[in-house]
């Protein structure tokens, strides 16, 4: 099989995307940006991340147009029908998901003019398990994996880039999960025992989901 050069680059583009996105997410990135810029770091790192985020997600988007490529499928009619109508149905629950968070910090606006230490210990109350995250611990990568794998036009750039997207989605939810657990400890421990990671139980179960503050 004569696979294009394009596909084994974009594959490359996609490890150093995860590459950039791990290392400024991780805790020694964000350690080391505290000890050398203190409260500057506090109100803007993650205002910062966000946007290193968008610029290198919509590079790497660039990179499969430029390379060279060959077309594998097209979804045909009526099933492309299907398929971008759950492409919608899943931009609506990541904008409900994230609604279900606090936006605002999420995006590092917050911040701006309430700032916080980088690596903190959380409240148990803090971690949000209604909605969509009573379902699964990140919905918000559910719904990115539908709308990357029911794309409707796909070429062997195109495949490159949901393999990579993908490994790198399911290596970076277990470094965040890391995270998370030093973050919340006994109480986001709990929430792993009871709730799925990125897919829902098919089947509903006896699950007693973690208890919020004021319930």
């Amino acid at each position: 099989m004569d696979i294009p050069s394009g596909f084994w680059l974009t594959l490359l583009a996609c490890a150093g995307y995860g590459a950039i996105h791990s290392a400024l997410a991780s805790h020694t990135v964000k350690g080391w940006a505290e000890r050398r810029f203190g409260q500057f770091a506090r109100r803007t790192y993650r205002l910062f991340f966000v946007l290193m985020a968008s610029l290198t997600t919509l590079a790497l988007l660039a990179v499969p147009l430029l390379l060279p490529d060959r077309p594998l499928y097209v979804i045909p009619f009526p099933w492309i029908i299907l398929t971008l109508a759950v492409q919608a149905f899943a931009v609506w629950g990541l904008l409900a998901a994230l609604s279900q968070t606090d936006a605002l910090a999420f995006l590092g606006l917050r911040q701006l003019s309430a700032p916080e230490p980088l690596r903190r210990r959380a409240k148990s109350g803090e971690l949000v398990t209604r909605g969509f995250y009573g379902r699964v611990r990140h919905p918000l990568y559910l719904f990115s994996l539908i709308l990357l794998w029911l794309f409707p036009v796909v070429t062997w750039n195109i495949l490159a880039l949901m393999i990579g997207l993908t490994v790198y989605l399911y290596i970076g939810t277990l470094l965040e999960e890391r995270k998370l657990l030093d973050e919340f400890g006994e109480a986001y421990a709990e929430y792993r025992r009871t709730t799925p990671m990125i897919f829902p139980r098919l089947l509903p179960g006896r699950v007693t989901r973690p208890r919020q503050e004021g319930e």
